[in-house]
């Protein structure tokens, strides 16, 4: 993990990374860097990076979505792929109902049961940013 953390603030100037038990906290400064990058640019980078180090990505992903995706396995839903169609369609309900094919209603009962399962406050934007990028690690 040390190589890790030092390879990621090589990687990007103006970012500072440290890591506790299993996790890395990886904090970057977008306005003083000079790499503008998209969102995407950013996590295929990141990707590329963490082939080269033969890093498991799970490490870097929310752990909510194995807990979904582990419901998902053994209850035959669809909730990681609700939470990921929601983060995609920006929060916006009506979006993500037609792109899943599915009532407004049906959207609201499946986001409550994502927070039953996970605790997740789906208001939270920094939340739905590290979920969005989890979902983009996952390379789905």
């Amino acid at each position: 993990m040390p190589v890790m953390v030092r390879k990621l603030e090589q990687s990007w100037r103006h970012s500072c990374a440290v890591f506790s038990g299993k996790k890395i906290l990886w904090v970057i400064n977008w306005t003083l860097s000079t790499e503008t990058k998209t969102a995407y640019e950013f996590s295929q980078e990141l990707m590329v990076l963490l082939r080269e180090k033969e890093i498991d990505p799970m490490l870097l992903v929310h752990p909510a979505i194995p807990i979904l995706e582990e419901h998902d396995k053994t209850h035959e839903n669809e909730l990681s792929k609700t939470l990921e169609t929601l983060i995609e369609k920006r929060g916006n309900i009506t979006q993500a109902a037609e792109a899943l094919f599915i009532h407004r209603t049906t959207l609201f009962r499946r986001m409550n049961q994502i927070k039953e399962l996970t605790g997740l406050d789906l208001d939270d934007s920094d939340l739905m940013l590290e979920l969005q990028l989890s979902y983009r690690i996952l390379d789905r």
